[in-house]
C-alpha cells in the first residue's frame, strides 16, 4: 500500500478494514469484539479464529493492520496453524527490502517476534539461520534474545557476530550479559564508550554480569 497516501485516507481505511476483520471473526468465530486491537490486548483464547485470522493476513490492509492481525496470532498455541505461515512470510522480498513506508519496520519486527514466541525446539535451526540473514535487518534483534537463555554453545558465534551489527547490537548486548559470554568481552569495553547512551549503559550492565576471573 503506498506509503505517501494522506494521514487521513490512511485512517480511513484502516477504520474499514479494522470494520471488515469485526465483522468476520464475528460471523465466523463467534467472537465478540469491536477491533483487532481487543484480541491483542485480551487474555481470554480465541483458537477458533486462527484459522480466519491467517486468511486475513492474505488481505492488501494498511501495514498497521496487518501488524495487529500477526500480534494477535502471536501466542504459543498458534504454532501449528501459523509458524510456518510466518517463517514464509517474514521471507517475502516484500519483508524484506529496506523501506521507509510508515509502519513497516514495526511490521517486520512484529512478525520476526511472533516467529520467536511461536517456535519450539524442533525450530531452532530455523531461527539460528535467520539471526545470522543480514538482509532481514532491526527484525532479527528478535531472534537474537530468543536465544539468549539457550543452552546451546553455537549461539555464542550467532551474538558475537550480532555485537558488531549496529541492526542488532543492542539486543546482543542482553544476550552477552544474560549468557555471561566472556569472549565478547573486548567489544563490550568498547560499546560502553558509545555516543549512544542507551547501549553504553546496556554494555556496562552485560560486563557487570560477567564471570569473575582471578
Amino acid at each position: 500500500m503506498d506509503d505517501k497516501i494522506s494521514h487521513s485516507l490512511r485512517n480511513r481505511l484502516m477504520e474499514r478494514a479494522d470494520t471488515e476483520i469485526v465483522e468476520k471473526l464475528r460471523s465466523e468465530c463467534g467472537l465478540s469484539v469491536t477491533s483487532i486491537d481487543d484480541l491483542v490486548n485480551t487474555k481470554e483464547r480465541y483458537k477458533e479464529a486462527y484459522p480466519a485470522l491467517l486468511q486475513l493476513l492474505n488481505r492488501d490492509y494498511p501495514i498497521r493492520i496487518r501488524e495487529m492481525i500477526v500480534r494477535s496470532l502471536t501466542v504459543p498455541d498458534a504454532r501449528d496453524i501459523a509458524f510456518d505461515r510466518l517463517v514464509k512470510m517474514y521471507a517475502e522480498p516484500e519483508h524484506v527490502v529496506t523501506s521507509r513506508a510508515i509502519g513497516y519496520e514495526s511490521y517486520r519486527s512484529a512478525l520476526a517476534n511472533a516467529i520467536s514466541v511461536l517456535a519450539n525446539r524442533a525450530d531452532r535451526e530455523i531461527i539460528k539461520q535467520l539471526a545470522q540473514d543480514h538482509k532481514y535487518g532491526a527484525s532479527r534483534s528478535a531472534f537474537v534474545r530468543s536465544m539468549s537463555r539457550w543452552k546451546d554453545r553455537s549461539v555464542d558465534a550467532i551474538v558475537l557476530d550480532a555485537l558488531s551489527d549496529p541492526d542488532t547490537q543492542y539486543a546482543a548486548v542482553e544476550a552477552a550479559g544474560t549468557r555471561r559470554l566472556v569472549s565478547a568481552v573486548p567489544e563490550l569495553d568498547k560499546l560502553v564508550g558509545s555516543r549512544n547512551k542507551d547501549l553504553a549503559r546496556a554494555a556496562k550492565r552485560a560486563l557487570q554480569r560477567m564471570p569473575r576471573v582471578d
